[in-house]
Order: structure tokens, then sequence, then C-alpha cells
């Protein structure tokens, strides 16, 4: 309802006319958010290329002195789960740290499938690249709000 009657209906929250804040609300520096983004992106992507390598190395690595069909999808999968929950763990304070250690068990999948160097080299490339742009994203915002409170442009 509104303050006066036959006013225009007060909006919730206190935002303004065209549905944003208030010119008197304070801005709110934004939480970090595109470094967990590009984290977990990278994960979920890793977690299917894992499963996909799983079952490259059940037909590469699969001889009458090695390790079954079964064992090598047992273990494929379950680091492919592993991945996949850790795209969704990216969001924690620690997320990314598990992450960067994924990257290693990753890398370290060469030792079974040679090609996966290559490729654990690529996606450790890639997720050191994204980790280093998604700080860099999230500082600049930071930056911007920060001047916007204090009555700056928010352009450099």
């Amino acid at each position: 309802m509104s303050a006066v009657a036959g006013g225009p209906p007060e909006r919730p929250g206190g935002a303004g006319p065209d549905g944003g804040p208030a010119e008197d609300a304070p801005l709110e520096v934004p939480p970090p958010t595109m470094t967990p983004r590009l984290a977990a992106a990278t994960l979920l992507l890793e977690s299917f290329v894992v499963f996909f390598a799983t079952i490259v190395a059940s037909r590469l690595i699969t001889t009458p002195d090695g390790p079954s069909v079964g064992a090598v999808f047992a273990v494929g999968s379950g680091l492919a789960v592993v991945f996949l929950l850790a795209s969704g763990l990216a969001r924690r304070p620690w997320g990314v740290a598990l992450g960067t250690g994924l990257q290693v068990v990753l890398v370290s999948l060469g030792f079974v499938v040679t090609s996966m160097f290559l490729v654990g080299l690529l996606f450790a490339g890639l997720w050191a690249w994204l980790v280093w742009i998604g700080r860099k994203v999230d500082r600049d915002r930071r930056r911007w709000a920060a001047d916007l409170a204090s009555g700056g442009t928010g352009r450099p």
C-alpha cells in the first residue's frame, strides 16, 4: 500500500522508481563470485573428460595381467564423480584449493594413460588461467563498487 492515500504504491526493500536500488541506499561491495563460477565450470567439464578417458583407458590398459575392465570403470567413474562434486563445492572457501589438487590428480593420470599427460596439462593451464582471470574480475568488481560507494563514477 501507499504511505499517502492515492499515491504510488511503496516498493519492497526500498527500491527506486525503476525497480533498482533507491538513491539513498548504500551500495554493497559484491562478493567474489567469478572465481568460483569459472572454477565450477572447469571442474564440471573435467568430470566429463575423466569419464570419457575412463572409457578409453578401459580398452587401452586392460591386459591379462593388468587391471580388469570393472576396476578401471570403478576408479575412473569414481574420479569423475569427485570432479563433479568438486564443481559444486567450488564456491566454498577451500573450493579452489580442492580444484587445484584435482588438477594434480588429472595430470598424474598420465602414468596410466600417457595421453592424459597432455590433457591434464592443458586443463591445469586452463585452470590456472581461469583462477587468475576470476580473481582479477572479482578484484575489479570490488574496486568498482567501492569507488561508486564513495561517490566516484566507477570508471577508470
